[in-house]
């Protein structure tokens, strides 16, 4: 098997996940609308009879309704994201905002921050960025560069990814806010991926930065794809 079917076929490897995982996420949200409505109605229940309950009971069960109200909207953001996300792979090239891409994939990337007990901030500058580039590569080299980062911390230490606007497209930068500055660099990993998205970078080390521009590639010519 040549190069390029190995490629094609792990470019359909990647939609099929992200189809797959945009299925499970809108049949969640499905399951979720139901509860949402079923946890209305005890709170009705309990606004209409809930004084002919016991005091103490009548309180717990307000509180368990609130609970579940609360965690219902938490889970339909979490699904909002995830449902982003698994879109990214619909098409290869596309215009799409880097902070709300930095945005999905933190919806992973804050478990194994927690789990090594560092603190993941993601933010933006107040000028919003749109670029036409890869959004699904670029989440690939978000996780691998977030990953890198995340092995030289110590505990009680915070990354902070912050997405900016330039003249050459989008800035996004990782930086570590470390007890001790470790040593920075950009994983061999990523050369081609960065390479693909035509993207700069810079490791900043007295800054404790890697900051990396992703360009807005050129459209495709319309009248061109017509005629082959």
């Amino acid at each position: 098997m040549d190069a390029q079917a190995v490629n094609t076929l792990r470019g359909e490897q990647v939609e099929s996940l992200g189809r797959l995982m945009a299925g499970f996420s809108h049949e969640m949200k499905n399951h979720f609308g139901i509860i949402r409505e079923s946890g209305g109605l005890i709170a009705d229940l309990l606004a209409m009879h809930g004084h002919s309950l016991d005091e103490q009971v009548q309180a717990r069960m307000q509180k368990a309704v609130a609970m579940i109200e609360q965690r219902i909207v938490v889970a339909a953001g979490t699904l909002h994201l995830l449902s982003g996300f698994a879109h990214r792979s619909d098409q290869p090239l596309s215009s799409f905002s880097p902070h709300t891409v930095i945005e999905e994939v933190g919806l992973f990337l804050e478990r194994f921050a927690r789990l090594s007990q560092v603190t993941l901030v993601i933010s933006q500058s107040e000028q919003p960025c749109s670029v036409y580039n890869d959004p699904s590569l670029l989440q690939h080299v978000v996780y691998r560069l977030f990953m890198h980062c995340l092995h030289l911390m110590n505990a009680d230490d915070t990354i902070v990814i912050h997405t900016s606007v330039t003249e050459q497209g989008a800035e996004i930068s990782f930086e570590l806010e470390c007890k001790s500055i470790p040593e920075l660099s950009i994983p061999d990993i990523l050369q081609l991926p960065l390479s693909l998205l035509q993207a700069e970078y810079a490791v900043k080390q007295a800054e404790a930065r890697v900051v990396l521009t992703i360009p807005s590639l050129q459209f495709p010519d319309v009248e061109a794809t017509k005629n082959i």
